[in-house]
């Protein structure tokens, strides 16, 4: 296991290795690094009853009932009146096409993390997304399930991961159910995943995952800052067969006063000064993007103007499976650094 590193703002392991060794990592097409565009989808609809019916009930769980009550009753009780009064408005959230319309312009692929369904998780958490697979969306002007939507991204060329949660994170049978009840949606064999709230056992997780049979993780990040977490934008192998992709930077990070506080302005000048230190070195610059913050428009035009100015220095977009798959055949450069380091 990497340790965490002081100094967030610099790849220092990066810059070592390439010292010692002379090699930076080759992209496909020369391209100088590559960025890695991620989607967590916490929140597939604004107003729901059903959604309503879970998140009061998750309130009562044992242990986290006081917590939950404490910080969300009034906005339990705000949710609950605008949730009645949409009826038949059109949820602001179903907008999940415009994501996809918005990559493609730049010839991108991104991963998609979802939730495996309310009812496919046995260990309750007070963060737990609240969306089943058999809810009501509507996607591209057609009111289809969770489900349908997960799989018509995956039919457009969109990779689905999935966003296990976080008792998934120390048990082996609840990542294990979670996975194929995802598999099961799409069709086929799903190899990526990421820890809902980034919650994560760094001695316990990385085994997890790769006993449930995952290739990839691109958990090890900020919830609330963003950077060089541990010292690297290389791959890295946790355990035999599961490769860490590294999250650099999220939306929530950037934007929230728990986190940096940053405008528009602000977020994608910090974003693109991260992408220098990783085009400095070779590699991989991994965004986190919630889908549900189409709403804000300083999250969704930030988003979309460091992925205009990232095409401009001709960036290798791709996928977590796309990176891992890439990251495999650099000989090379998957010696280090090692356990410990």
């Amino acid at each position: 296991m990497i340790k965490e590193r002081e100094n967030i703002n610099i790849p220092a392991l990066d810059i070592e290795r390439m010292r010692l060794s002379g090699n930076r990592p080759l992209w496909p097409g020369g391209k100088k690094f590559a960025v890695c565009l991620t989607h967590d989808v916490d929140r597939v609809t604004k107003y729901s009853m059903a959604q309503l019916y879970r998140r009061m009930k998750k309130c009562s769980l044992k242990d986290n009932g006081p917590v939950c009550f404490g910080k969300n009753a009034f906005w339990s009780w705000v949710y609950s009146i605008r949730t009645l009064f949409s009826y038949n408005i059109k949820d602001p959230f179903h907008r999940y096409e415009e994501w996809l319309n918005i990559e493609n312009e730049f010839g991108a692929r991104s991963t998609f993390f979802f939730w495996p369904g309310y009812r496919n998780v046995r260990i309750r958490h007070f963060t737990d997304c609240l969306y089943d697979l058999d809810d009501t969306v509507c996607f591209d002007g057609s009111e289809i399930t969770v489900a349908g939507m997960i799989r018509e991204i995956s039919r457009r060329g969109w990779k689905i991961g999935l966003h296990a949660s976080w008792g998934a994170s120390r048990d082996i049978e609840e990542m294990k159910r979670q996975k194929e009840s995802l598999e099961k949606v799409v069709g086929k064999e799903i190899v990526s995943v990421r820890q809902h709230f980034l919650a994560y056992d760094p001695d316990r997780t990385p085994g997890i995952q790769a006993e449930a049979g995952f290739n990839y993780d691109s958990t090890m990040g900020f919830n609330d800052n963003v950077g060089f977490r541990y010292g690297t934008c290389y791959p890295w192998e946790m355990k035999e067969d599961l490769l860490e992709i590294p999250l650099l930077v999220q939306d929530g990070a950037l934007f929230r006063s728990k986190g940096l506080g940053l405008d528009k302005k602000g977020s994608v000048k910090k974003v693109m000064s991260i992408a220098d230190k990783v085009e400095n070195v070779g590699g991989v610059l991994t965004l986190l993007w919630h889908p549900s913050h189409i709403v804000d428009k300083d999250w969704k035009e930030s988003y979309i103007e460091v992925l205009s100015r990232l095409k401009e220095r001709d960036v290798w977009f791709a996928t977590v499976r796309d990176i891992g798959d890439h990251w495999r055949s650099l000989e090379d450069i998957r010696s280090g650094p090692k356990e410990g380091s």
